[in-house]
Formats: structure tokens, sequence, C-alpha cells
């Protein structure tokens, strides 16, 4: 098979098609807008079966090498106090997932030195016209000459200029998800742990520190009712409209990240949009990665089905000889499903919770292991203060092993009970500790959800002091650490009920959930 394909995208998915079409013997050109390989970036996942498709390629002992070395999220107040805390390496370590957390401009180069001798690359042009027939596809270039390829593929990410030439304006395809985010370089120094995030209403901002790199990244996201119109590579306009969202703020550290942001040659920003398209090819043209189906910028999972996504596109091609009518309905008909789970899968209403209320839950908003900082502060219902009860949690439950007491005037439509011992409790009832020296402890098993395994609480504390509930994902004790951990807001006094609900994403595997009170917290009901 001789057949020539150009490839539009230089980031993940192209050069990984590239990489196994060049192997099954085809002739891949990668052409690329800037002049040379993007080094910045967020960080993106290796996982699934991307962790397959990277060991397949010989590249995954150096995806290791170069990991973002995560071992924790903090959520901090103005104050800069911690108030909650969530350790990624004691999930990595309970499940033992392999999956990885990398830099893009990390990756890219990776991806970029497996197959620079293989393919050919074309830095700082880009396509400018493509007109197909029955034998090929004439290509424009907007500084190179006119060439002539069996096939094009569009890599280009979510503004893909492949996409609008031979599918339409993107305005067809994108769906705003109501915010805008910045990411850009920071201060270390700004970020005593590897991953601290701050919520206000409506915005958020956060700092990520990866273990093996000596800088961070600043993150700023606010909510946005409608699209905002602006050229997405007019940078200077860009910042102007993160100044405008983020003026007269001054708490925690959010000044000198914006200052930071606004300085940085490679700051970016968008919209949280996905791509959603009836059909990824048209004749001779396909799309692989964000520019068919991005599902999100902060879904932390662009790289992991970009990799697929190239991986089956190039085993099709093959497969099928060439042939690429059946090639990419192939393609599609395989890779869809997966596509269609990840982007409905999205909730971002922890991004920048619009209320005080909502911030509340915030601490908990966290992700399966290793995910990237974005979809950390981005990956939960709309309107975390209002998940509805009747979504339920579905449970093999045990009649509680101690009597219930009757529920007092300050803690009404609820029951009492004391410390509990592996007891697995019906959800929807209040627990709280008979004697707030001894943490009590609940156990849920046979989870099942319908919101991908969402688990969900209404807290109240009682006391100056306040409290903190602990999620695990197997028994408490034994020196593990809690999957996640958050502390219970309290002003003091009786029982004081938080209308709330703190999301925490669980991973599919967790069969069994451990609820820890410390302290003078009460648990009003737990949800899936």
């Amino acid at each position: 098979m001789k057949e020539r394909i150009l490839i539009s995208g230089s980031s993940i998915a192209g050069p990984t098609l590239a990489f196994w079409l060049a192997k099954y013997g085809f002739r891949p050109t990668v052409v690329e807008r800037t002049p040379g390989l993007r080094t910045g970036g967020n960080g993106v996942d290796v996982r699934g079966q991307a962790i397959e498709v990277a060991e397949r390629m010989g590249i995954l002992p150096r995806i290791r090498a170069a990991a973002a070395d995560i071992i924790g999220t903090s959520f901090v107040n103005a104050a800069n106090h911690r108030v909650a805390h969530i350790d990624v390496q004691a999930i990595q370590r309970k499940y033992g997932s392999g999956e990885v957390e990398i830099m893009r401009g990390d990756l890219a180069a990776i991806l970029n030195e497996a197959t620079k001798h293989d393919v050919e690359y074309i830095f700082g042009d880009s396509i400018r016209t493509l007109e197909q027939d029955d034998d090929g596809v004439t290509v424009a270039f907007e500084h190179g000459v006119t060439r002539r390829f069996d096939l094009v593929v569009g890599a280009d990410g979510t503004h893909s200029a492949v996409r609008r030439l031979a599918f339409g304006p993107e305005s067809q395809f994108l769906r705003y998800l109501g915010h805008y985010f910045a990411f850009a370089s920071a201060d270390p120094a700004l970020g005593e742990d590897r991953m601290t995030l701050y919520n206000l209403p409506g915005k958020s901002a956060g700092i990520y520190r990866s273990g093996n790199h000596t800088g961070a990244k600043a993150y700023l996201t606010f909510h946005q009712p409608d699209p905002l119109t602006y050229d997405y590579r007019d940078i200077e306009q860009q910042k102007h409209l993160l100044s405008e969202a983020y003026a007269g703020v001054s708490s925690w550290r959010v000044p000198q990240l914006l200052a930071g942001a606004l300085s940085d040659p490679d700051f970016y920003f968008d919209s949280l949009s996905q791509v959603r398209m009836p059909s990824w090819s048209s004749g001779r043209i396909t799309l692989v990665g964000d520019a068919a189906h991005c599902a999100s910028p902060v879904s932390g999972a662009g790289a992991m089905l970009g990799l697929i996504g190239a991986y089956r596109l190039a085993g099709e091609l093959a497969a099928a000889g060439g042939n690429h009518h059946v090639a990419f309905r192939r393609y599609e008909e395989v890779h869809r499903p997966l596509i269609k789970r990840s982007q409905s899968n999205l909730f971002i209403g922890m991004l920048a919770p619009k209320t005080r209320t909502g911030i509340c839950s915030a601490p908990l908003e966290r992700k399966p292991p290793t995910r990237s900082m974005g979809r950390a502060m981005a990956t939960h219902s709309r309107t975390p203060s209002r998940v509805s009860r009747d979504t339920g949690v579905r449970c093999d439950a045990r009649a509680p092993d101690v009597p219930a007491r009757p529920a007092t005037s300050q803690q009404p439509h609820d029951q009492q009970f004391g410390a509990l011992t592996d007891t697995t409790r019906e959800a929807g009832t209040a627990v709280t500790p008979a004697d707030p020296a001894l943490p009590a402890w609940l156990k849920f098993t046979s989870i099942h959800s319908e919101r991908s395994d969402v688990a969900a609480f209404r807290t109240a504390c009682s006391g100056l002091s306040g409290g903190r509930i602990e999620v695990w994902l197997a028994p408490p004790g034994d020196g593990k650490s809690p999957f996640a951990s958050v502390s219970v807001p309290c002003t003091g006094g009786r029982y004081e009920w938080t209308e709330v609900c703190a999301p925490v994403p669980l991973p599919p595997a967790a069969d069994e959930v451990y609820l820890v009170l410390h302290g003078p917290v009460r648990l009003d009901w737990f949800r899936l």
C-alpha cells in the first residue's frame, strides 16, 4: 500500500496516526501550523486502552519516565488554609491501574521522536483549500506548493481547519458548555502542593505543579451564560476578556496568577465546548481526535481518545487494503460508542460554582486516579446544590447493628446512630457519632449508579470546631489513606444543615464505599 495520506495536526492524534500508517505501508505527511513542536500545554492522561496503544508503539517506558508525578490535590480557602485533600497516590496503589498523567508537550515530543524518521513533517504551514474527486484530494497550502494526496485526515483540534473546509462552519458542531478557561505559566511558589484549587462564586483558580518539572501552570475558569464573540487566534483580545472576567478579584492568589497568565507568551484561552458530529467522514476526508469528537478541554479524555482513535483508524485502513469507504465506516462504528460515553459522562457544575453554597461542596470534587487538573476542577453536575434525591442509590442493605434513637427537634426528619462498625446502611438516613472523639463509619455495597458513579452527600455540623467526612474505597485503617476528605463548614452552635451535595466521582471498580464521620458532623443523606 503506497497511498499518500495528509494529516493536519502534530499534537497527539496526528503523530499517532502517522506512526501506524507508516508501519502498515502507507506514506503519511503531517502538516502543522506552528513553526515547531508545541512544548507547552496542560496535563493529559494516558489510560485505558491508550496504555496498550502506547505499549505497542514502544513508547510507554518514555511516557512513564516523563510522568507528571502528581501526588494529590489540595482545596484551599481565601486564607490559603487547606480545607480538603485527596491522595492520588493512595488511589493508584489501591487499583494499580497503570494510568499515567503527562504534560501535553512532553507527550507530543515523544510521539514526534517515534515518527520523525518514517514520516514527512511540514511545520509552519497549513491547509488553505481542499478539492476532492474520485481519485484523490488536491490540497493548496498557505505557503507551500499545491500537492495531491489520496486521503486527508484532520487531527487539528477543536477549531479544526480541515473540518471547516470539508464539513462547514464550526458553529454547526460545537456545543458550548457555559464556561471559559485559560491556562498559562505560573510562579511555582504560589502553590505549595502539586495541585491547589480555590473557588469563588462563578469563578475558580488553581495552580498545577508537576513533580518532574521546575515550572507550574495557572488555571483560571469562569462561568459565562452565553458564548463570547472573539477571534480564537487573537491572543490580546482573549487576555482582555480574561482580565474583565476577573476584574476586582483580590482574594487568595488570584491577582498573581492572573498577572502571570497575562504576561505569558504561551497563554491559552478557549471555551469549554464539545464537538458533536453526525459523521466524521466526507468522501476521502475524515477526522480524528478533538477535531471529530472533543469531549471538552477539561474532560481529561482528549489524549486517550486521540491515541485510541488514531490506532483504530490506521488499523481499519490497513485491514480494508486502503479502501477508505470501508475503513472510515468501520472506524466510526467501533470508535463512536466510546466517544458517546466520554461526552455524556461530563459534569461541569463544580468548575466554577455560582454561589457560596455551591463552593461548600467543592472539596469533594475529584476525579479517579491521575486525571488532569483541568478535569479536577470541572467534572461534575452543573448545579451541585440541586442534585436530585430521586436518582437514588441502589444497594444491598442490612439492618443497622445498633438501635436508632429518636431525632431531636434540632435534627428533624432523621435518626441518630452511635458509632458503627462494618455496618451496611441503607441510603437516606442520618448518622452522627455517639462520641465525637470516635469516628463513625458506614459501609455501602453492590453500588450501581446512573450518574457515572458520582456519590453525593448532604451534611451538617455542630459546634465551633466543625467536622470531617472521609470517603474510603476499602475498610478504613491499617495505615491506609482515604480516597477523599472534606471539612464540613460550620458557624457554631446547633446543627446547621448545608443544603448542598458534595459529589465524588468514584472509580468504576468501587464495589464498596465507606464513609467515615469525624467530630460533630452529621450525614443527612447519601445518594448516587
